[in-house]
């Protein structure tokens, strides 16, 4: 029970990281990019990026205040000392994966914008084939709740740092900046 229990808290976590700026970002991408204006995209995504880069700051400061203050035994209603200490690291990994996961989730926000979905289809079918790989590899060799998380949400999240890199040396202007 507990142990699948973990994973509907951390459900979240896609759904939370493309849909705070997506909208936004996809809905103005398309007229600057259509009118020709690089330099618009480029304030677009650079606020973008910056918004994004204060929510998951914001977000992983709370989940740290959370691991570092809850009593997750309690809060997961375990008392097995082995099992505590499972979820104490798996919840410590995903305080750490969901605000890479917000950040990094731009660039399928971008792609979007672009009319570009192919290429997060392309990324989501990569990542899910590594979280499958992963998720055998941990089954067969190291089976518990934080190699779960790892496996889960560790693909997704190399496929995301991945995808805005790639984005980001196609369209050098897209690169945040402070000052525009």
């Amino acid at each position: 029970g507990f142990r699948y229990g973990f994973f509907g808290v951390s459900d979240a976590s896609p759904w939370l990281s493309l849909s705070i700026v997506a909208t936004a970002l996809t809905l103005q991408l398309v007229p600057a990019h259509a009118e020709g204006d690089s330099a618009r995209e480029s304030r677009l995504f650079s606020t973008a990026f910056f918004f994004a880069l204060g929510l998951a700051l914001a977000v992983g400061v709370g989940l740290a205040g959370f691991v570092a203050l809850a009593d997750i035994g309690r809060v997961f209603g375990v008392n097995t000392p082995t099992f505590v200490a499972e979820l104490d690291l798996a919840t410590r990994w995903m305080a750490l994966l969901i605000p890479v996961h917000i950040l990094f989730s731009l660039a399928e926000a971008a792609h979007t914008g672009y009319q570009r979905q192919y290429v997060n289809n392309a990324f989501q079918i990569g990542a899910n084939a590594c979280t499958l790989a992963a998720l055998l590899l941990v089954v067969r060799f190291q089976p518990g709740i934080p190699t779960m998380v790892l496996a889960v949400f560790g693909p997704l999240a190399a496929v995301r740092v991945l995808n805005l890199a790639l984005l980001l040396s196609r369209r050098p202007h897209l690169r945040p900046r402070w000052r525009h």
